[in-house]
């Protein structure tokens, strides 16, 4: 899931994915969004919108990080569900 519903935090682009990336390039290479990589919650078509996001995100940063870590053993307990019911999916499909 992407962070601010795929669009740049800053000037509401929206980017190529969906998906937030989390590295330079990787964002380079697909043109999607770059995530913030302290709270995850804000995503940014470039650095240069990020630099000028900041001074209304450091304020919330901080305390949007402690949520994305609280519920980290929920995303990643749901992410588990996720591949048991595909690999489930798979194994149906291939007796099938």
């Amino acid at each position: 899931m992407a962070a601010g519903g795929g669009l740049c935090a800053w000037c509401s682009k929206a980017g190529s994915g969906t998906e937030q990336i989390y590295t330079k390039d990787a964002w380079l290479a697909r043109g999607a969004l770059l995530a913030c990589s302290s709270c995850h919650t804000k995503s940014y078509c470039s650095r240069s919108c990020q630099k000028r996001h900041w001074a209304l995100h450091k304020a919330e940063c901080a305390r949007l990080k402690a949520r994305w870590l609280a519920t980290e053993g929920e995303r990643a307990a749901a992410a588990e569900r996720t591949c048991a019911e595909r690999k489930r999916q798979l194994e149906e499909d291939t007796v099938l």
